[in-house]
């Protein structure tokens, strides 16, 4: 009888490397898996201190790097499936992808945070987004003061030396209750300027971190004048960062004393620059460009389109450089009038980066920004080897139904703008107006407005929150400039209060937002 003896030899399963995880991970583990909802987070000397509803967690600086983006996009995060590595920014991060590993027994790949949100992509390939507290109750701090002394009068050309002592009491943005130092100064903006409540533009002496920001030497105090809500530019940073820009400018409002002569309730703005962590390109090869009627740069031009054209960074770029981006935009106008400008290799799509395109357009659109129709403060970004990106937007006192010069009485919070009026404000010309002539950028638009719509109907609730956290500051603002039962260049009503003043850009947003919903979706 012949005897079959079966041999089962089972070998043991090769141990899987865990990654080594470092100082932090599991503290912001355990408080996503308790449901901790996210309210901000700041660098601090010893590490990020991330605030919960309930709780804050220091993260020390040797552990977890938890990457400020505020003001400007996340990395890209991927996976090289041929190296079966995580991979930042295109370069291989050294740490393994490992799907079959539990979140605990994995390590943090890369995380971020927002204006909205703490997100955590983990080796696994998991990404652990905290919820946000969207209660909409207001904080409760002393706005932070910004105590500036100099000598002689303030114009736009000429800095004046002083120096500057800024207070956080409650250390609701930093923490340090208080920061100063030498600086430079001098007035800043175009039609603002001749108002009485001066915007300026600072240049400290050396880099410093203003109010939780991030460091750097030059700065803006927008005074928002004419703006009697003295939100339309937090609502409108809001809005671009909800949508994702390039880089949304970071500010914090405070009160200003000139002198000691008090000022009234300003934003402290990051300033509109190349830079790390502000417009992000290389300007030996590329272009930080700027659409502005009031020529203040060294070079300049004007398109077929009759688009004004400024050069940002490199500000003396050489004439080659000139004519090279004059070309780029005599081509790209060219292929937009041209027959086959609906096509994606020989139309328009080949010149700009479309998707930041038609977020331009919404949020211009939104806002009924009168400067947005290709005419003023709208900025491209133009890289080696790539397309022409509205980077990130600027400047929202006068939208939001607080500017009267409209063409044909279209002032209120209905009615086409953006994509019907060009550059000189005459209907049916312009860039946009070409590209809604395009129905897959139409599509586009759609589908975008569609995504965002959500987001978009929370604003109400938030304009509410950011007027409760200025406090009793506009109040003293309106001590100061008593302008409330004053018609101000360009408003569209004067409500003889600051309550109504922010009812009005409530009312106006959420009619230009049900407007708009209705009839993007008809097109």
């Amino acid at each position: 009888m012949l005897g079959l003896l079966l041999v089962c030899c089972n070998k043991p399963s090769p141990e899987i490397s865990l990654p080594k995880q470092k100082a932090g991970y599991q503290d912001l583990l355990t408080a996503y898996n308790a449901g901790k909802v996210y309210v901000e987070a700041r660098k601090t000397d010893e590490g990020t201190l991330v605030l919960f509803t309930d709780t804050e967690l220091l993260i020390p600086s040797f552990g977890v790097q938890l990457n400020d983006c505020r003001s400007s996009a996340p990395a890209a995060v991927s996976v090289n499936k041929e190296q079966n590595m995580w991979v930042i920014n295109s370069l291989l991060s050294g740490i393994a992808y490992q799907p079959t590993l539990t979140a605990e027994k994995a390590t943090l790949v890369y995380g971020w945070y927002d204006s909205k949100t703490l997100h955590l992509k983990i080796s696994n390939g998991q990404q652990l987004d905290f919820p946000y507290d969207d209660s909409g109750i207001p904080r409760k701090f002393t706005l932070p003061v910004v105590k500036l002394t100099f000598s002689g009068a303030l114009d736009l050309e000429t800095y004046r030396t002083g120096s500057y002592v800024i207070t956080d009491p409650d250390k609701a943005f930093s923490d340090e209750s208080e920061i100063s130092g030498t600086m430079k100064i001098r007035g800043r903006g175009n039609s603002t300027w001749g108002m009485p409540k001066k915007p300026v533009k600072l240049k400290l002496d050396s880099k410093n971190s203003v109010l939780g920001m991030h460091p750097e030497k030059d700065w803006a105090l927008i005074a928002n004048y004419a703006d009697k809500s003295l939100l339309r530019n937090t609502l409108g940073m809001e809005l671009s960062r909800i949508m994702g820009f390039s880089w949304t400018p970071s500010h914090v409002p405070c009160e200003v004393y000139f002198n000691g002569q008090y000022q009234g309730v300003y934003d402290f703005f990051e300033h509109k620059e190349t830079g790390e962590y502000k417009v992000n390109i290389n300007t030996d090869t590329d272009f930080y460009l700027e659409i502005e009627q009031n020529i203040d740069e060294p070079h300049s031009f004007w398109t077929s389109y009759g688009v004004p054209i400024q050069f940002k960074d490199p500000d003396e770029p050489g004439d080659e450089r000139i004519a090279y981006v004059q070309d780029y935009f005599k081509r790209f106008e060219s292929a937009l009038r041209g027959s086959d400008f609906a096509d994606p290799v020989k139309g328009y799509a080949a010149y700009i980066d479309v998707d930041s395109w038609v977020d331009n357009y919404i949020l211009m659109e939104l806002s009924k920004n009168v400067d947005g129709n290709t005419r003023k403060s709208s900025f491209f970004t133009l890289v080696q080897g790539g397309k022409l990106e509205f980077y990130h937007v600027w400047d929202f006192d006068l939208c939001f139904g607080n500017a009267d010069y409209f063409p044909d009485g279209n002032n209120g919070p209905t009615g086409w703008w953006i994509k019907d009026y060009g550059t000189n404000s005459t209907k049916y010309t312009g860039w946009y107006y070409r590209l809604f002539q395009d129905k897959n950028f139409v599509q586009k638009v759609k589908d975008r407005w569609n995504e965002l719509y959500p987001q978009f109907c929370t604003m109400d609730k938030f304009i509410d929150k950011a007027a409760a956290e200025l406090g009793k500051g506009p109040e003293r603002n309106f001590q100061k400039w008593e302008i409330l039962n004053e018609y101000v260049w360009p408003n569209v009503k004067v409500t003889g209060s600051y309550s109504g003043e922010v009812a009005w850009l409530k009312e106006f947003y959420t009619e230009r937002l049900k407007w708009l919903n209705t009839n993007i979706n008809k097109l």
